[in-house]
């Protein structure tokens, strides 16, 4: 794997397709199974939610508003626009 990544990052193609490729990877894995593994949509699942409790748009790049407080952890990394005084 660390070969394959060496190779996607000299940008001999995408990790991906490195993988799926790769005689013993898909061999051992098969092709369903792969195809899960570089799929992002159950990590994003709940992004938006995720951006709410932050105070942070899901549709902007601006910050959200309607009283979400911003938390200090988010404030202190200067995030959503925090300042740290």
């Amino acid at each position: 794997m660390q070969a394959l990544a060496a190779r996607a990052r000299d940008d001999e193609g995408s990790f991906r397709d490195l993988v799926s490729v790769d005689p013993d990877i898909s061999e051992a894995l098969g092709e369903q199974t792969i195809a899960r593994c570089f799929d992002v949509e159950p990590y994003l699942a709940h992004i938006d939610e995720t951006y709410r409790r932050l105070g942070l748009s899901t549709t902007t790049s601006q910050p959200a508003t309607g009283g979400v407080s911003t938390p200090v952890l988010v404030i202190e990394a200067g995030l959503a626009g925090g300042r740290m005084s």
